[in-house]
């Protein structure tokens, strides 16, 4: 028998409760994700992309709430909060790095105690143990000196190096899945640079499964295996990364990549997509995405359909830019599922 995924999403909603009523920020996400894949998910803020990762881990409280959908861990329901039954998993084997890093250190404890406090929690390690493994794992994610900088506070180390503390802390239980959540936000162009360089080598030296969650098309292209894109709380496309950029079906992916900045000049100015994401709590009847896109047409106002193109790929458009699917390759269902 085929083996499970890794991580399977299905049919994901996640709403929450405002004063202005109750909106949907994941509408009908379905996902997975394979064995030493790295799956980038892209879109603009609002998307749901980091909504989405936290729901996985346990992280939606109220306001917020699941309203419906599956996930499931090695073919295993993935169920409850992580102070529930998914703290088996939560934190130990699937682990995340939060996109700023400042917020998400405690700033009146030492980083040493910090990292060991999760290999004492997961891995039951006592205080000698955790504190020289905590010293490993600083020196894997590249902080010289890391038996000295146990003992230094989150404000003592640059942005890029609590980052890496960040990477270290999310290593700690030896996971088997970590999701980077904007990992180079806020950070200058190098130290950008380094940190990709560093998921990359953690990566293939560790194993991992990835998954990437940016709006960073550049990153994307670099570290990722295959793509999915979502706009205003859905998945609009998915594919293999180099038939992605190689031939966008998706409007929006298409607008995605060329706002890219490109080394030649072969693609003039750059094109930005007209307008702004939609208000989640008034979204557009039918294709959230028809009031910016240039090939919307009357049938938009219909919720759109997913259309299996073939080799992994998917697009959920009534008008898509891909050519069209071979003959008994085409499966329509409702988007999101």
């Amino acid at each position: 028998m085929t083996p499970p995924p890794l991580l399977e999403i299905e049919d994901l909603v996640v709403s929450f409760t405002t004063r202005r009523g109750v909106f949907e920020a994941v509408r009908g996400v379905s996902l997975h994700v394979e064995p030493g894949e790295t799956l980038g998910i892209v879109g603009e803020s609002g998307s749901g992309k980091s909504v989405t990762m936290q729901a996985v881990m346990g992280l939606i409280e109220a306001p917020g709430a699941i309203e419906r959908g599956a996930m499931r861990w090695n073919g295993e329901p993935l169920s409850g909060t992580r102070h529930g039954p998914r703290a088996a998993v939560a934190g130990r084997e699937i682990a995340m790095v939060f996109q700023d890093a400042m917020t998400s250190l405690n700033p009146l404890l030492t980083v040493g105690v910090q990292i060991t406090e999760v290999l004492r929690r997961h891995k039951g390690l006592k205080a000698a143990a955790a504190s020289a493994r905590a010293s490993e794992l600083l020196r894997l994610v590249g902080i010289t000196n890391p038996e000295g900088r146990l003992h230094y506070l989150p404000h003592q180390f640059s942005g890029g190096m609590r980052q890496r503390i960040m990477i270290a802390m999310a290593l700690a239980a030896e996971p088997a899945l970590l999701i980077a959540d904007e990992p180079t936000t806020a950070l200058d162009v190098t130290i950008q640079a380094q940190i990709v360089d560093l998921l990359a080598e953690l990566r293939d030296r560790l194993h991992l499964s990835v998954v990437l969650v940016t709006h960073d098309m550049g990153l994307v292209a670099e570290l990722c295996d295959r793509v999915a894109v979502m706009y205003a709380g859905r998945i609009v496309e998915t594919a293999p990364v180099q038939e992605l950029f190689a031939a966008p079906a998706h409007p929006y992916t298409a607008g995605l990549l060329r706002s890219m900045p490109r080394l030649d000049d072969s693609a003039g100015r750059l094109e930005a997509i007209e307008g702004s994401p939609p208000d989640p709590s008034d979204l557009p009847e039918g294709c959230a995405f028809r009031t910016r896109c240039p090939r919307a047409q009357e049938d938009c106002i219909h919720d759109p359909l997913t259309t299996d193109l073939g080799s992994g790929r998917g697009v959920a458009c009534w008008h898509p830019l891909a050519p069209p699917v071979a003959h008994g390759q085409e499966a329509r269902v409702h988007a999101g599922e």
